[in-house]
């Protein structure tokens, strides 16, 4: 690309075309399996679950439930998202990753756990290993339960001007919301800004290329809703 198309713009990609290379795209083993269980399997989970999100809950002490519900449900996903949400938003990321990490490998349903971990290094600037498990988590999500990876795809996208990759996000984004909530949902135009924000301060070829890749590996293989 020359240097007046940069500056007045960037020139119609071919986002669908081409060969994908696939390495160290996105983790291919994880894969969901059938899990029926839901908030209401446990009473003190949920109720740790509302206490927590309560905005009259200043000691945020529902850290003790969420541990204990997961050394009493090992293979169950809902209490280490919310370990590893109070971890993160005690600001130990760490840990948060630690504890996603070991319910992406013990739990059935894994692509909720590998989504929120996607969701904390994007918060944390890291766009690059945001992006490996957004990709991990579509294509784990054998059950089409979780839409919000095809938003932050879709939000990504934009940034770069990739319009294929992000209508093709965006309709899938829609089409999963829809089936659960019965309407097509996205996020509210404050939450997409900062998603965009963080994105076009940590702008790369390397990135853009990956966005282009998993469109081309994941298309045909995900085909239609």
């Amino acid at each position: 690309m020359g240097l007046l198309d940069r500056l007045i713009g960037r020139e119609e990609r071919s986002e669908g075309e081409g060969p994908a290379d696939v390495s160290g795209l996105l983790d291919p083993g994880v894969k969901d399996t059938r899990d029926t269980r839901t908030v209401n399997e446990s009473p003190a989970l949920s109720k740790a679950i509302m206490d927590y999100q309560s905005p009259n809950n200043v000691e945020k002490r529902e850290g003790f439930t969420f541990d204990a519900e997961i050394r009493r449900a090992p293979d169950f996903y809902l209490p280490y998202y919310w370990a590893a949400t109070y971890n993160f938003d005690k600001g130990n990321f760490e840990e948060a990753k630690k504890i996603l990490l070991e319910g992406i490998k013990n739990s059935k349903v894994k692509s909720v756990l590998a989504r929120r971990l996607g969701e904390f290094y994007l918060l944390g600037g890291d766009v690059d290993n945001a992006l490996y498990w957004f990709f991990t988590t579509i294509m784990a999500d054998t059950g089409s339960i979780d839409y919000h990876s095809y938003l932050y795809l879709a939000y990504i996208s934009e940034v770069y001007g990739l319009k294929k990759i992000t209508s093709w996000a965006l309709r899938r984004a829609r089409g999963i919301s829809y089936k659960i909530l019965l309407e097509a949902a996205e996020y509210s135009p404050k939450k997409k800004e900062k998603i965009k924000g963080i994105v076009e301060k940590n702008k790369s070829e390397r990135i853009e290329k990956k966005l282009m890749d998993f469109y081309r590996y994941a298309k045909p293989r995900l085909g239609a809703l």
